[in-house]
């Protein structure tokens, strides 16, 4: 499945030898990451940090843990359809003024 909604350009943003010079539009997380890793609640908030205003779309498959996330966020429970994911990632980048 793509989520570029058309007009968009769709990557995945990571550090690279470059140092990633390209900023993201929107942050994709999943709440719940492995053991011994960050979990993305503190990965958005610290992407907010370096880019205030940048919309994060948290996906789970723990309902319970969206009400850790940032009031007037957008959670998404797992599994999610294509078409809300869609609509969710449309509706957030339009919101931000990006499309």
């Amino acid at each position: 499945m793509t989520l570029c909604p058309p007009g968009t350009d769709c990557r995945k943003v990571c550090k690279g030898p470059d140092g990633g010079n390209s900023a993201p539009d929107l942050l994709l997380v999943d709440i719940v990451l492995p053991p011994g890793t960050p979990h993305d609640i503190s990965v958005a908030g610290m992407a907010r940090m370096h880019r205030p205003g940048l919309p994060v779309l948290y996906v789970t498959g723990y309902a319970d843990h969206a009400q850790h996330v940032v009031a007037e966020s957008t959670v998404l429970v797992k599994p999610v359809l294509d078409e809300a994911l869609l609509a969710s990632v449309a509706q957030m980048l339009e919101s931000s003024g990006f499309i």
